[in-house]
């Protein structure tokens, strides 16, 4: 069996998933296996995961069916057979000790869940070190909490101190105690913590701070930044479970900190209905402008109309008018009449010799 084992799901990261598998394979701990799941993706994921397959650490599969995170995680860790678990997502990058320097803690510390601190990237891989940045200043808000505090729930109550799954690094006994991770779209990782700490205790968690082993990317597509709005209705979901969970072990300061979290969140989903709700509201005003635009357009295109026939009518009646005219005219004229008085004569006989 491997030391680790490196659990990646992948989609739709054709750009990215290149540089993750690479990250792995490229760990100075070689003795791992990595387990790579395309999610049925919709661009090249599939083919860049597959130029990294003459590593023969590297197990590779794909959905015929878009199955979603969860559930495609759960698969990986059932096929997982290393004494540690380690999760990479397929956009998010490895330092090249990574895994090396977890096992060494793991062991030290008889811990078993580890985490380290994180290093912010962009779509680039640049790293984002601007302490003003809103991510770089919210993390740094939870890791002092936990420095302050000493206490994993209570950082973790204050928000998800592990920020992405791909800063899992799990025992084989936790995960043979825990199971696979919750149904959860956005916040499966951080109900998998909350999880861990209801079972193991904060004594048997560690985290690394300082030593930035995880490159974080963000970016436009981050599953959790293209519906903030839902996001945030899982995280209040899963606390107020979390307070039915812990209520009666915890004391007064940190039921303070999870009702000051609930509440931010009840006020983050409460301005965000206010927004959709004038936001919708701005819009049926704009169609209404719309359809009544649309109602006078049809209006005056009606009304041209019935001015053009009424104008071809009035064109018709005139030439009608000039046309009478011009026959009285004729009828009236003395060469009419005289034409007339010579034909009259030759139309008698005419008639007269008729079969």
């Amino acid at each position: 069996m491997p030391t680790v084992s490196v659990l990646m799901p992948a989609f739709n990261h054709a750009r990215y998933v290149g540089a993750a598998i690479d990250s792995v394979l490229g760990q100075s701990l070689g003795d791992l296996e990595l387990i790579v799941i395309d999610d049925a993706s919709a661009d090249q994921t599939p083919q860049v995961i597959a130029e990294h397959t003459g590593d023969r650490r590297l197990r590779f599969s794909v959905h015929d069916a878009n199955r979603g995170a969860t559930e495609t995680l759960n698969e990986a860790l059932r096929l997982a057979t290393g004494d540690y678990v380690s999760i990479l997502n397929s956009d998010d990058v490895y330092a090249d000790d990574r895994l090396a320097q977890l096992v060494h803690l793991a062991r030290a510390s008889s811990a078993d869940l580890v985490m380290s601190d994180i290093a912010l990237i962009d779509s680039a891989g640049d790293i984002i070190d601007d302490p003003a940045h809103w991510w770089v200043s919210w993390f740094n808000g939870l890791k002092e909490q936990l420095r302050r505090t000493g206490s994993p729930l209570k950082a973790f109550l204050t928000g998800n101190l592990a920020i992405t799954s791909s800063n899992f690094f799990l025992s084989r006994r936790a995960v043979d105690a825990l199971g696979g991770f919750s149904a959860y779209r956005y916040v499966h990782d951080y109900d998998y913590v909350l999880r861990f700490l209801e079972h193991f205790g904060g004594e048997r968690f560690t985290f690394a701070a300082g030593a930035r082993w995880l490159y974080y990317r963000l970016h436009h597509t981050n599953t959790i930044r293209t519906d903030p709005v839902g996001a945030n209705r899982e995280t209040l979901e899963l606390l107020l479970r979390s307070m039915q969970t812990f209520a009666r072990n915890l004391d007064d300061d940190t039921l303070v900190i999870l009702s000051n979290h609930a509440t931010r969140l009840l006020g983050y989903l409460a301005d965000a209905h206010e927004q959709l709700r004038a936001a919708a509201l701005a819009q049926q005003g704009s169609r209404y402008e719309q359809d009544l635009a649309r109602e006078r357009q049809a209006s005056e295109i009606s009304e041209l109309r019935s001015r053009q026939l009424e104008a071809r009518m009035i064109t018709q009646e005139a030439r009608i008018a000039e046309l009478d005219h011009a026959l009285h005219e004729v009828w009236g004229s003395s060469s009419f009449r005289l034409g007339h008085a010579l034909l009259s004569p030759l139309r008698w006989v005419g008639g007269r010799l008729a079969p």
